[in-house]
């Protein structure tokens, strides 16, 4: 193996990345090296090379190797390690907990204060070669693709989405955003029992509602060639939607799913924001609208589950 890599790194407060060679990872005894198979690009890596006002927090960690979404081969293994061994097939849990904040000690690590994260506060998966704790393995199970192993992160963010919105069999669910999340977010929706689903875009997503449509979606919209709040009266009586999933992380869209959604309706937000959203409260507490946030992702092992239950629906999302 040789001593150095190539990384795409986040190296200065301005837009853009930088491809650089740095050393291979040093792994303490509780760490293993991966050798990095497929790593997907989220939202956030692409609000981070743009040096978006949410994203300034990370300038501390500069320069950072990015990604967070990734699968590989165990090349290394620290002597405390039990439970992996060499050439072992992976995913990663991005970040890892400290063990000693209220929320660790609470059984609560994924709410972790103190977390070291991939591609955010430590080097990432961006890289030909990635250092994670042993407690951030997730085995692959045999016959799942690289492919598959970096997607089971955000099939967990668009499930947990799905979940805490609460969503109960029968829902009339709208899905802004036909990107990686709002995909995984319909396929969660429909796995939990959604009645219909309608899931809008833009003119520029027309591939991207194609595959919607694959994926299970009873109807799509491009909501910059339609009234996509009418368009959901419209389906549903004029009542509006039971639950909108908002997948896209644009502040004029809180609005517009909270408008788009029933008296009593949800709108989970999942997207990560570039600046801050306003929105007419006054109708939300009249008509009892719940807004809920999502971050992070459901649990990486029934999101596994679920890809090897599903391998046809997988494949058909990782295209």
């Amino acid at each position: 193996m040789s001593k150095t890599m190539l990384a795409a790194a986040k190296t200065s407060t301005k837009p853009g990345i930088e491809l650089i060679t740095v050393p291979v990872p040093e792994i303490s005894g509780e760490e293993v090296l991966v050798k990095v198979m497929a790593s997907g690009l989220c939202g956030s890596d692409i609000h981070t090379y743009l040096w978006e006002e949410t994203m300034h927090y990370k300038e501390k960690y500069l320069p950072l190797i990015l990604g967070h979404e990734f699968s590989g081969e165990v090349v290394a293994v620290g002597e405390q390690v039990r439970t992996v061994k060499l050439g072992d097939h992976v995913l990663a849990k991005p970040s890892h907990p400290c063990g000693q904040c209220w929320f660790c000690r609470n059984n609560q690590p994924q709410n972790c204060t103190d977390r070291a994260i991939c591609g955010t506060t430590k080097a990432g998966a961006f890289a030909e070669y990635c250092a994670i704790h042993e407690d951030q393995v997730v085995h692959m199970p045999e016959g799942m693709t690289w492919e598959q192993g970096a997607i089971v992160e955000p099939l967990g963010v668009g499930a947990n989405c799905a979940i805490r919105s609460g969503l109960v069999y029968g829902d009339f669910v709208v899905i802004s955003g036909p990107g990686p999340i709002g995909l995984t977010a319909l396929l969660a929706a429909r796995a939990l029992g959604a009645g219909r689903i309608a899931v809008y875009g833009t003119s520029r997503d027309e591939t991207r509602l194609a595959l919607a449509r694959e994926l299970g979606a009873d109807y799509t919209f491009m909501g910059d060639q339609c009234d996509i709040v009418q368009e959901v009266k419209n389906l549903t009586g004029g009542q509006g939607a039971d639950v909108a999933l908002e997948c896209v992380g644009r502040s004029a869209l809180l609005q517009t799913n909270l408008d788009l959604v029933r008296k009593l309706g949800t709108v989970c937000c999942a997207g990560v924001y570039s600046t801050p959203a306003t929105f007419n409260l006054d109708d939300a507490v009249r008509n009892s609208k719940k807004i809920i946030g999502a971050y992070a992702g459901y649990s990486f092992e029934r999101s596994v589950q679920w890809i090897t239950g599903n391998n046809e629906l997988a494949e058909k999302a990782v295209k």
